[in-house]
């Protein structure tokens, strides 16, 4: 595409520096036991011949502006890297001085937001262009410059020709990026709140039937907001049951608890690293509970199947319910619980499923090391 500069896997932009200072910078930085043997010069490329036989490359354009190129340097790329970061700036982006920057951004709504308003404060001297299938946006700047946001998170600034509008653009997507995380780490810290003991919760609820299916991990498990959830989704229930109300439709008592098993959903597969915890941290919307379901049952299900037969059908099963008829709804969706007794199966329903999850969690993390499951094979009926 016309305009978009791709810095390709393994190469980084430089500072402006004389080639002689890129030389002796990476001669003496380079990893113990690893020396450059020869020098080979070629047209716009300058070639470090190492001594296991492999070679660092600078690229470099007819106005000096040098990349380091490390592709040609597979089995000691990683180690080359890590000690020629510093000395070369590789992971710093100067204002005019730098020619790319890659961001992590997982959001598609955070997307959406970032390239409104870069098109509406830079109007004039950044313009959308086409995307494919695999981008979320490419923006066009003054110079032959770009914005490309991928949709594996990778966020690229693209320049070419470093001017005054990419240094505004570096800098005003640093701001965005930081004030969000920020924003989103203080709502998470406040689903965190304190909580009082066990054995205080069961006091003060002592007399609602239903507290004697709420066990004791998944209080710990929760986080206090969830907990919330479940003290005031108790005493809804207990007001409606002790003086007989009549509803014409009791799935307003399954919601509190539905709330608790999605901020239960969402810490256990944090958890388990099948959310990621930086994209959560940018975005909570990025974690989408079904996909998870999905992964978490493709990856552990011979190994839940053993201990908690239907587990796994069951959850997708109380979780699609739970989303679709107690947390969402749309008018032409439907559903209805006719009595409390048929609210209060759904709910020892939802606390059930959260304390078998808990109880496969252990053998989970520990799979590779635990000698109780080592040694069996696959039910082929699973």
């Amino acid at each position: 595409m016309e305009g978009v500069v791709k810095m390709a896997e393994n190469i980084y932009p430089l500072d402006f520096m004389e080639e002689s200072q890129y030389l002796s910078i990476i001669k003496r930085h380079l990893p113990e036991g690893i020396t450059i043997s020869n020098v080979d010069r070629k047209e716009w490329q300058i070639h470090l011949i190492l001594s296991n036989g492999e070679r660092i490359i600078l690229n470099f354009d007819k106005n000096k502006r040098f990349q380091l190129n490390l592709t040609q340097c597979p089995r000691c790329r990683d180690e080359i890297f890590e000690s020629l970061k510093e000395p070369l700036n590789l992971l710093e982006v100067k204002g005019g001085k730098r020619r790319s920057n890659i961001w992590k951004l997982y959001s598609g709504n955070l997307s959406y937001q970032l390239k409104s308003e870069i098109l509406k404060r830079f109007r004039g001297k950044v313009k959308p262009a086409s995307t494919s299938p695999e981008q979320f946006f490419v923006l066009l700047i003054k110079g032959k410059n770009a914005l490309v946001h991928m949709k594996n998170g990778e966020l690229h600034l693209n320049i070419q020709r470093p001017n005054k509008i990419t240094d505004e653009i570096f800098e005003f997507i640093e701001k965005f990026l930081r004030e969000n995380v920020a924003r989103n780490k203080r709502r998470l810290s406040e689903i965190d709140v304190g909580k009082e003991s066990f054995e205080v919760f069961l006091q003060k609820n002592i007399g609602i039937t239903l507290i004697k299916h709420i066990d004791r991990e998944v209080y710990d498990f929760l986080s206090g907001r969830d907990i919330w959830e479940i003290e005031d989704g108790l005493n809804i229930y207990h007001v409606v049951k002790e003086h007989n109300i009549q509803l014409k439709n009791y799935k307003v008592l399954v919601r509190s608890f539905s709330v608790a098993l999605e901020g239960f959903l969402i810490k256990y597969f944090l958890e388990l690293g099948l959310i990621n915890r930086e994209a959560y941290e940018q975005d909570p919307n990025t974690a989408k509970i079904g996909g998870c379901i999905g992964r978490f049952r493709k990856a552990y299900q011979p190994l839940v199947e053993r201990t908690h037969k239907g587990l796994l059908s069951k959850l997708k099963g109380i979780w699609n319910e739970c989303r679709n008829n107690y947390l969402h709804s749309d008018m032409y969706s439907y559903s209805e619980l006719l009595n409390i007794e048929q609210a209060e199966a759904k709910i020892v329903e939802i606390l059930t499923t959260m304390k078998q999850l808990l109880e496969v969690l252990p053998y989970i993390k520990g799979e590779e090391n635990d000698t109780e499951f080592s040694g069996l094979q696959d039910d082929e009926n699973v």
